[in-house]
């Protein structure tokens, strides 16, 4: 980056995304076994949940009073190809399916981490006439905590 290019940002190219195969929900999980999904996802949209909000005002209150509850972990859409019979379309099929937890982990280039644990709630896909591939959605209810890491080098 130059002095004068003042804006920061993160490449996307190169970004490793990663489900495991089997159920797991060990966000420190680093032996998998995975599945690389990078290889058919275009678009990794994280949605971040909200916390259920606890009105808490009392007749002494002089305004509106709020407590936060707990965090909620949010959702995952996966898009991108829609590969039939490849590894990673039939790992996010099977765990569709089974509807038990798996860890995903999105590695970026420089090495910052997100991590986090969800199931595949739902799948999509779309064939039209004016595409030249089949394309499809994976939707990713996450549980628990996520866990963000910034990585070392640039």
């Amino acid at each position: 980056m130059t002095e004068a290019n003042k804006s920061q940002y993160l490449k996307s190219g190169g970004t490793k995304v990663e489900m495991t195969t089997v159920t797991s929900t060990d966000l420190d999980n680093d032996t998998g076994p995975f599945v690389d999904l990078a290889v058919m996802v275009k678009d990794f949209d994280y949605q971040g949940g909200q916390a259920q909000e606890e009105e808490t005002t009392v007749l002494a209150s002089l305004a509106k009073e709020f407590e936060l509850g707990l965090a909620d972990a949010g959702t995952v859409a996966l898009a991108g190809h829609f590969p039939i019979g490849h590894a990673a379309h039939t790992a996010l099929v099977a765990a569709n399916a089974d509807k038990k937890p798996r860890v995903f982990r999105v590695t970026f280039p420089g090495g910052a981490t997100f991590t986090c644990v969800g199931m595949v709630s739902q799948y999509t896909f779309k064939a039209s006439a004016s595409a030249a591939t089949v394309s499809g959605t994976y939707n990713v209810r996450l549980t628990g905590e996520v866990k963000l890491l910034a990585g070392g080098g640039a």
